[in-house]
C-alpha cells in the first residue's frame, strides 16, 4: 500500500463540513491523504483497509466532534493511532476540535484534552497551514537524519501568511489564530475602507483650502477653510473688507454672512462680495 502523509479519522456526520474540504485542501498543497471515500472500493474488507491506512500514514488527523464522541468506530481508529504514537515515541495524533469544548474533550479523554488542538471555528485555512507545516518539518528531520550532519534542507513554503499562522499556532489555540483568519478573510474590505478614508480626507483637505465670506469685528471678511470648522480644519482670516459693515446688509443677507457663505475659489468669493456691495443699499432700504 502506498504510504500517506495524513490519515483523516472522523465521524461520517463531519465528512461534508470538515473531513472532505480538509482532505482536498491538504491534497492541493501537495500532501497525500487517506480518506475512506478515496480508498474504499467495492468488495474491500473495511477493517483491514482501515488498519492498513492507519499503519501506512505518517500522521492521523482526528476530527473530534459531538458525533465523534458518540461513535465507537472513530474511537477504534483513534486507539490505533495512539498505539502507534506510543510505540514510535513521536507525535502521530493531530487533533482538531469541531463544535466541542475543552470540557467535552476532557470528559472523553484527559490525554486527548492535553494535546494542543486545531479549531475549526477559525476556518480550515489555518488548520491546513498548520498540518502542512508539521508534515514538512517531519520530512526535513528525516532527510537531515538520512544525510547526517549538514545544512537542513529548505522546506517548501506557502508564503509569509503561513509563517504568521505557524507562530500563532505555537503561541496557543484560539484567539490569535481567529484574529488572523478574520483579517485574512476581510483584507479586501480593510483595503477598501482605507481607500475610502484617504478619499474622504482628501476631500476634507480640499474643502479646508477653499474660501468663504464671513464676518470679523462686524466687518465683511474673506476666510479660508470650512465656515464652521470641520474636524481639525479650522478657518482663518484672509482679508477684512474695511468699511463694508455687516449692518449695512439686509437682515436676511446679514444672517447668511454671519454663518458663512461658501464660494470655493478666491475669485468666486470676490464676485459675491462685489454683488453684495452693489445690492446692499437697495436691500438695506427694503429691510
Amino acid at each position: 500500500m502506498t504510504h500517506k502523509d495524513i490519515f483523516i479519522c472522523h465521524a461520517s456526520e463531519d465528512k461534508v463540513a470538515v473531513a472532505r474540504p480538509l482532505a482536498e485542501g491538504l491534497a492541493a498543497r501537495g500532501l497525500t491523504v487517506w480518506l475512506d471515500e478515496y480508498e474504499l472500493r467495492i468488495g474491500d474488507g473495511l477493517i483491514r483497509t482501515v488498519d492498513r491506512g492507519l499503519q501506512h500514514s505518517t500522521y492521523g488527523v482526528v476530527i473530534i466532534s459531538p458525533a465523534f464522541l458518540l461513535k465507537p468506530w472513530p474511537q477504534r481508529e483513534l486507539d490505533g493511532l495512539t498505539t502507534r504514537e506510543l510505540a514510535a515515541d513521536r507525535i502521530v495524533v493531530l487533533p482538531i476540535w469541531h463544535n466541542v469544548t475543552a470540557e467535552d474533550v476532557r470528559e472523553y479523554s484527559s490525554t486527548l484534552a492535553d494535546k494542543v488542538a486545531g479549531l475549526t471555528g477559525g476556518g480550515l485555512g489555518s488548520l491546513i497551514d498548520a498540518i502542512v507545516e508539521r508534515v514538512f518539518d517531519e520530512r526535513d528531520e528525516s532527510q537531515a537524519a538520512a544525510k547526517g550532519s549538514g545544512p537542513r534542507p529548505e522546506k517548501a513554503k506557502s508564503g509569509p501568511w503561513s509563517e504568521v499562522v505557524r507562530i500563532a499556532n505555537t503561541i496557543g489555540n484560539g484567539l490569535i489564530r481567529r484574529v488572523l483568519d478574520w483579517l485574512k478573510d476581510r483584507t479586501t474590505a480593510i483595503v477598501l475602507a482605507f481607500v475610502v478614508a484617504l478619499l474622504l480626507l482628501g476631500g476634507l483637505d480640499l474643502f479646508s483650502r477653499s474660501y468663504f465670506v464671513g464676518v470679523d469685528r462686524e466687518t465683511v471678511a474673506i476666510f479660508r477653510g470650512p465656515p464652521s470648522g470641520l474636524l481639525w480644519f479650522d478657518s482663518r482670516l484672509v482679508e477684512r473688507k474695511e468699511g463694508f459693515l455687516v449692518q449695512d446688509l439686509c437682515s436676511r443677507e446679514r444672517e447668511k454672512v454671519r454663518k458663512g457663505v461658501w464660494r470655493g475659489s478666491r475669485s468666486a468669493v470676490a464676485d459675491y462680495i462685489a454683488e453684495l456691495r452693489t445690492r446692499s443699499p437697495q436691500i438695506s432700504r427694503g429691510c
